[in-house]
């Protein structure tokens, strides 16, 4: 891969063109063996042609079997097997980088959020703080009330006895 910084379609593009490079050279690899039985039948049948004219007085030439073209096609197979492991190298490293490129874009958007939530849970933090304030003033507010509201009902009670007393009305 070269160090310049490729976009993620580049990325899947190269994939795809290494995945479809491999694919026909494993294709090219299954085909070896009925290439080679072809190539050999073809052969035969050449040397019963070039018999049948020797046989028939056409021909002086001696008829020969030759497996050539059968044995170059089984001599490219270690080729074809070290082109397919390339390509299939290049195809695994292409899907690396391209998968490498989308953890980078993640690491990204994960960074980006990291300060609004820090900022979003200060901000939780502080509403919380204030809530429980506001809740402990209304619950402090609330016993004054209650408080407030006795006392008023005790002086009341003492008002409605010092009417009824024939004696002056004490501290309370």
């Amino acid at each position: 891969m070269t160090t310049k910084q490729l976009s993620r379609d580049e990325l899947l593009q190269q994939a795809h063109e290494a995945e479809v490079e491999e694919r026909a050279l494993l294709d090219q690899l299954n085909n070896i063996p009925s290439r080679v039985a072809e190539a050999k039948r073809a052969a035969e049948s050449r040397f019963r042609v070039m018999n049948m004219k020797r046989l028939s007085g056409e021909s002086t030439d001696e008829p020969v079997l030759d497996f050539s073209e059968a044995q170059s096609i089984l001599d490219s197979e270690e080729e074809i097997k070290r082109e397919a492991k390339a390509a299939g190298i290049t195809k695994l490293r292409a899907y690396a980088a391209l998968h490498r490129h989308d953890a980078e874009q993640h690491r990204a958007t994960f960074d980006s959020l990291g300060e609004p939530l820090e900022s979003l849970e200060l901000q939780a933090k502080r509403v919380n703080n204030d809530l429980r304030a506001v809740r402990n003033a209304r619950m402090t507010a609330n016993k004054k009330h209650e408080q407030a509201w006795v006392t008023a009902q005790e002086y009341e009670r003492a008002a409605a006895y010092a009417e009824n007393a024939s004696d002056p009305i004490r501290r309370m």
